[in-house]
């Protein structure tokens, strides 16, 4: 029920914003696909309005700004290069200052003798000319074509021009600029309250996007209905399955009486049975001991053979450990000379010392032990001893140099000292600067400015002080002026109120005049402002009122288009009048359509369909049909898919239709593939030549047409499965009838799919004529070698390049006219010529042997061609080929033509 309340909201949400009322329609997918596109379609329509607006706005933005002067300034351009010459020094007017300046006889002379005065700008004399032509930089006028006029040259009485004077001449007036301005404003804010208006509908427009994209992600209340429906058929189906099943457990019930009778005589034979058991286990017991007994015996033999084993390999561990203690025994050896070595080096430094080991007699290990020496590393070490000790050495003799100096260096601070206690007593307490003489003498010329600056300062300051206490005596005795003036005025002394400020209490009493004076003028707006709308509803209600009938009773009141109407009423009659007009032009163009589409499908149907009965029924019904009846129509198609859907559904379930529907769409499915496969080698052989000779030589062929199927029997089977799989297909991917897409099911159930599933990758090569030189296909028999692939000509194929722009051309043409030809003679056109219309083929190709079979081929089969090409690389064995030309132009974005040429 709040999904339902919520989808209801949701639905009157967008028939508010697309302006229309909710009819109760069934709320599902389909209803809010549409409103959707509806939606999208208003939300450009929003954003294309937004975007004009916004460049009106622009413009009057624009105008505004430029109207900031007194005068009206027609662009931005003439402030640039103004500003530019008044740099140099130069007085210059722009044309509007110039006109102002004139009495009005004179400013109508100026504009009959200069009418693009008022885009220019006027200096006095040449002389500033030739001073502005040096110093301005060309450059600046790419953009910028402001013309500039000399006062003193401005006296030619010549005039070879006629003047068309547009509103901006208007303008030099003051009356008309300020009027201007104003309009200016007002249509700028006129422009802002519908652009505020456009993009709050955009806002609302995106976020029942939101609500649409979320309703698309979840089950309508429809459907879940629907659900519902199927669940209460399915409680109803379990139920009576139930009551079957209660009726299946009574049967049961007096089965089970009868059994239990039966089990009573069973149970007496089975103790007659057990009695007879316990004497067979008594001799199974008696087997298996005899059989555990044979099996322990067999475990003591293998033990045996396991222990045998474990000796014979200890024998041979013995053997390889004796090895292995001869290669300890050697190892050891080396181990005590290379020791014996490296003692002799020590005992040179080391005289006194002994090396002492005990050899342990239980020692005992898994691993073999490994004598190594690490005696490199303790006589590396003795070597760097030895270099040490000559470092020493060189160091306490530079220790006695450093001393002597140190000796010398006491003797001369002894000599400073006695210098500084000469100089001052208490040279100790003064600061250490930590500068050399030179930044000290810096210091103390920079201390010395700013003693100067200090006394300027005092100076100024001291002035300043003395002209305000004679400013001060001053303004006393002005005020005592004004008291005797008051006095003498209003006869009463004047009194001192207690304002601190009364500057700002002026101020104040200023500002509030002005607030009352701009509420004044506010609320002359606001009237005016009414009364202009209430005209231009009057104006639009009249408009209105001559195209179409209006009932007031029928009318319902909306408080959002009542608030829309306030704010631009003629943006919202306009936009109803195009909506009425894209109505009724979408009505016309929907009745013309389905009328279109009616008459194709009439066709159709007669031509394809093979059941005399049904071909009728469809015939008559389909033409009864009345296209305008819009609601009923959609009722019939809605109920239409709804019982194909059905009819798919129970095919699943139902075994027996299933194979009959089955059975009949694979036979007229393997037909259809029969007529497919003869049609193709029908288009193929409409491609043979007779040549002058009198053979046949085929400019198409098809390699291994020999694989196709012949007969029906041949892909049955095969369409068979492939009809069990796409409807499986269908019923998996979307059981709603009304979403399924038409593309996916043609990508199933399409010929493309139909005719790829029956041949199985079957396909035939497609060999086309290799075009040479000698035009084989004159007069020689057709050759395998004349032949080649369609890939090789058009892409290349293996080592073997592509084919050349004569082949090309060839080849395409031939194919293109193959279809044609197919096509027109199944669709039943009856035209003794087809025309087929070629871009530039000239372009790559235009040798004899190429043009020869083209025309040929053409003239054969009723081909009129029409090509376009530019006429520097028509040639005479071109030209003479046409018998009529045409000369083609592009003038103003239109092809026009120079007449017609007929070739005698």
């Amino acid at each position: 029920i709040e999904q339902e309340k919520w989808e209801l909201e949701i639905a009157k949400a967008l028939c508010h914003q697309l302006l229309e009322e909710y009819d109760g329609s069934l709320l599902n997918h389909n209803w809010f696909r549409n409103r959707g596109e509806d939606l999208k379609f208003l939300e450009n329509k929003k954003q294309e309005d937004l975007e004009n607006i916004q460049r009106a706005l622009w413009e009057k933005s624009l105008n505004k700004i430029l109207s900031r002067e007194e005068y009206f300034v027609p662009n931005p351009d003439v402030f640039k290069i103004k500003e530019e010459i008044k740099s140099l020094g130069i007085h210059v007017e722009t044309g509007v200052e110039f006109l102002g300046e004139l009495s009005e006889g004179e400013r109508e002379k100026t504009l009959e003798d200069f009418p693009e005065i008022l885009y220019g700008l006027i200096i006095a004399s040449s002389r500033d000319w030739e001073l502005i032509e040096k110093n301005i930089n060309e450059g600046l006028f790419l953009n910028n074509l402001v013309p500039i006029y000399i006062r003193q040259n401005m006296d030619s009485n010549l005039k070879p021009f006629k003047n068309l004077y547009g509103s901006a001449y208007e303008l030099i007036e003051m009356e008309n600029y300020s009027l201007w301005k104003e309009n200016i404003n007002k249509e700028i804010e006129d422009l802002n309250r519908t652009m505020g208006r456009i993009k709050e509908d955009l806002d609302n427009i995106s976020k029942l996007q939101q609500e649409l994209i979320h309703i698309s992600r979840i089950d309508t209340v429809f459907l879940l209905n629907k659900e519902y429906r199927e669940i209460e058929k399915e409680i109803v189906e379990i139920l009576d399955g139930i009551r079957i099943k209660k009726e299946e457990k009574s049967g049961l019930q007096n089965k089970i009486l009868k059994r239990k009778n039966n089990l009573e005589e069973l149970e007496k034979n089975l103790r007659e049975t057990k009695n007879i058991l316990e004497k067979i286990e008594i001799y199974i017991k008696n087997l298996k001991e005899f059989r555990e007994e044979e099996n322990r015996i067999l475990i003591i033999e293998e033990e045996i053979k396991n222990l045998n084993k474990d000796i014979e390999d200890l024998d041979l561990d013995n053997e390889n450990i004796m090895g292995e203690l001869d290669e300890i025994r050697d190892a050891f050896r080396d181990w005590e000379f290379n020791r014996d070595n490296i003692l002799k080096d020590i005992k040179i430094l080391f005289p006194d010392l002994e090396f002492k080991y005990n050899i342990e007699q239980d020692y005992f290990s898994g691993i073999i032990p490994s004598f190594e020496i690490s005696g490199e590393i303790l006589l590396s070490k003795i070597r760097e001893r030895k270099i040490l000790d000559k470092d020493i050495d060189a160091k306490s003799r530079e220790i006695e140099l450093i001393s002597i100096n140190i000796e010398s260096l006491f003797k001369e601070l002894d000599r400073h000292i006695q210098d500084l206690n000469n100089l001052d007593k208490n040279w100790e307490n003064v600061i250490y600067l930590e500068k050399d003489l030179n930044e000290v003498n810096i210091i103390i010329s920079r201390l010395k400015g700013d003693i100067l600056s200090l006394e300027k300062t005092k100076e100024r300051i001291t002035s300043n002080l003395n002209i305000l206490s004679g400013s001060i005596t001053q303004m006393k005795k002005t005020l005592n002026r004004a008291e005797e003036f008051i006095k003498d005025k209003h006869h009463r002394s004047p009194e001192i109120l207690d304002i601190e400020d009364i500057l700002n209490e002026m101020d104040m009493v200023d500002r509030n005049i002005e607030s009352n004076r701009k509420f004044y003028k506010v609320c002359l707006e606001e009237l005016n402002r009414n009364t202009e709308l209430t005209q231009r509803i009057e104006i639009n209600l009249n408009r209105i009122k001559g195209h179409y009938e209006l009932d007031i009773m029928k009318g319902k009141k909306d408080i959002v288009l009542k608030e829309k109407l306030g704010n631009n009423i003629d943006l919202v009659v306009e936009e109803w009048f195009n909506k009425y007009n894209r109505n009724k032009r979408q009505i016309d163009a929907t009745i013309e359509e389905g009328e279109r589409y009616r008459n194709n499908f009439l066709k159709i149907i007669d031509i394809k369909l093979e059941e005399d009965r049904l071909k009728k029924q469809i015939l008559t019904n389909v033409k009864e049909a009345n296209i305008i009846n819009f609601k009923n129509n959609f009722i019939s198609f809605t109920s239409m898919r709804e019982h194909f859907q059905n009819e798919i559904l129970s095919l699943s379930k139902d075994k027996q239709k299933a194979e009959d529907a089955m059975a009949q769409w694979t036979h007229r499915a393997s037909i259809h593939v029969i007529r497919m496969v003869e049609g193709l080698k029908d288009m193929v052989n409409s491609m043979n030549y007779i040549n002058e000779v009198g053979h046949s030589f085929p400019l198409v062929k098809l390699k291994g047409e020999e694989r196709l199927p012949k007969e029906e029997g041949e892909i049955i089977h095969l369409l068979e499965e492939y009809f069990i799989y796409s409807i499986s297909e269908i019923i998996e991917s979307n059981e709603d009838i009304e979403n399924l897409d038409n593309r996916e099911l043609n990508k199933l159930m399409g010929d493309g799919a139909i005719f790829s599933k029956a041949l199985q990758g079957r396909y035939p090569t497609l060999l086309v004529y290799k075009m040479s030189e000698k035009n084989e296909f004159r007069y020689a028999r057709p050759r395998d070698e004349y032949y080649t692939t369609w890939e090789a000509i058009m892409k290349g194929e293996g080592y073997s390049p592509e084919g050349s722009g004569g082949q090309t051309l060839s080849v395409t043409t031939f194919l293109i006219m193959m279809i044609m030809s197919f096509k027109k003679k199944h669709i039943g056109n009856e035209n003794p010529s087809t025309v087929l219309i070629l871009d530039n083929p000239f372009g790559k190709a235009s040798g004899k042997h190429v043009l020869d079979p083209i025309f040929e081929i053409a003239d054969k089969l009723n081909f009129q061609l029409i090509c376009f090409a530019a006429p520097e690389i028509i040639k005479a064995e071109i030209s003479e080929r046409f018998p009529v030309f045409w000369d083609l132009k592009v003038e103003g974005g239109k092809i026009v033509h120079g007449g017609r040429i007929i070739k005698e």
